[in-house]
This record gives structure tokens, C-alpha cells and sequence, in this order.
């Protein structure tokens, strides 16, 4: 019986082989191991394929998915969008009603949805540059508005500044930037804080 199958050496020279494809031991080798090689290439390669498949499965599923949310945070801008101009022409026609507004803030915080609580915030953030536009500050955004309330002015501007910057990382993140409905509900706290102050709720 032939006992150099059993030899370390001669199987480091059988890969040897394989890999650098030179003819050591070409006439000694089994057939069995060339019948092993190619079972191993044709697994190797009927998993490669699966993986690749894989792969491109869960890309494509992630790409659908994250136009899902895209598409619900536009549906939810596009309704932003609408209120805001209702409280423009309300505005105008000197009929703005914070505490309507305000009611409608609170229901959404009060919803299930996280889109809801990232909604509720834009609102208030929408509210308070109202307010602000009718109080006579100026200012393109309400950034800059409130750059031009003076500390003095009243005393939950910080509050209107830490509530600002969420609805910022909101606007520009979307459906991304994750909240939890105690932090939604802490935010428009800060904007409850402000309004209060201002004299516009109660």
C-alpha cells in the first residue's frame, strides 16, 4: 500500500501544484484529488453566486426602502408646506390662531407615528417664526430671527435655540434622524416654553 497519501509534505506538494499549476508529482498525484478540486471549484462557485445574488437582493431592498421613507417625509413636507401657507394668508388677514395651530402641534406629538412627532416639531418651528414675524422681527429664516431678539427680550430664547436646531437635524436628515417620542415631547416643551412666555397659549 502506498502510504504517501498520509504524508505532510507530499500534500504541501500537491497545493503547491494547484496553485502554481507546475508539474511536480503530476504522475503521482490521485485522481481522487483532481475529482475533489473541481467538486470544491464548482461549491466554491455555485456560492459565490448566491452570495453575489444576496447581495444585490438587500442593496436593491435598501434602496427601495429607503425611497419609501423619502417618499412619506415629501407627503409629510408637502402637508408642512400647505399649513405653512395657511398661516401665511392668516397672517396677512391679521386671523392667526396660535391656539388652534397649537392644538393641532399637540395632536401630532400625541400620535403613534414617529413622522407625526418630526412633524409636530417643523410645526412649531414654523409657529414660532410667525410669531416672531409679527412681534417685528426680522430676518429671512427663523435663524436669523432669533440672532435678532435681544437676551433681554424674553428669557426661554435658549429654549427657542435648542428647539431650533432639532427641527434643524429634522429638515435635513428626514426619516433618518431617529427620535423617540420623549425627546419629540421634550422639544415641544422648549416651543411650549417660548409661546407661553409670548403670551400666545395659555
Amino acid at each position: 500500500m502506498d502510504f504517501n497519501f498520509l504524508n505532510v509534505e507530499y500534500f504541501l506538494l500537491l497545493i503547491y501544484q494547484l496553485i502554481f499549476g507546475q508539474d511536480i508529482l503530476t504522475n503521482t498525484i490521485p485522481d481522487s484529488v483532481f475529482v475533489l478540486w473541481d467538486i470544491f471549484r464548482v461549491v466554491s462557485t455555485v456560492l459565490t453566486l448566491l452570495l453575489l445574488t444576496a447581495v444585490v437582493y438587500v442593496a436593491i431592498r435598501l434602496r427601495q426602502i429607503r425611497k419609501d421613507e423619502e417618499q412619506v417625509f415629501m407627503d409629510a413636507a408637502d402637508e408642512r408646506k400647505k399649513r405653512e401657507e395657511g398661516l401665511a394668508q392668516s397672517s396677512l388677514t391679521g386671523t392667526l390662531n396660535a391656539s388652534e395651530k397649537w392644538e393641532q402641534i399637540v395632536s401630532h406629538i400625541g400620535s403613534e407615528n414617529p413622522n407625526d412627532w418630526r412633524l409636530a416639531i417643523i410645526e412649531a418651528d414654523v409657529l414660532l417664526e410667525q410669531i416672531l414675524t409679527r412681534a417685528g422681527y426680522q430676518g429671512e429664516t427663523l435663524g436669523d430671527q432669533l440672532k435678532n431678539v435681544a437676551r433681554g427680550d424674553f428669557a426661554s430664547l435658549d429654549s427657542a435655540w435648542e428647539a431650533h436646531r432639532v427641527r434643524n437635524k429634522i429638515a435635513h436628515e428626514g426619516t433618518s434622524y431617529e427620535i423617540t417620542n420623549d425627546e419629540a415631547k421634550r422639544v415641544i416643551g422648549l416651543y411650549r416654553r417660548v409661546f407661553k412666555e409670548l403670551e400666545y397659549i395659555n
